[in-house]
């Protein structure tokens, strides 16, 4: 599934705060997929739930 621009720059700032948690630590390659991919899976998660679960606008509430 693809994310948008917002999500991906959500997904960014997870990856930054993950970092940032652990001050002076070294990270390999694999290391840093894991953190990658675990903000990437929770930005489509969250996205998955609020297309499940759609918010109706007013405009589809008056057509009803």
């Amino acid at each position: 599934m693809a994310i948008n621009t917002e999500e991906a720059k959500a997904a960014t700032v997870d990856i930054w705060n993950a970092l940032d948690a652990l001050p002076g630590h070294l990270f390999g390659q694999r290391a840093f997929e894991k953190i990658a991919l675990t903000a990437y899976r929770k930005a489509v998660l969250e996205k998955q739930r609020r297309d499940e679960h759609p918010v109706r606008i007013a405009a589809e509430q008056l057509a009803q």
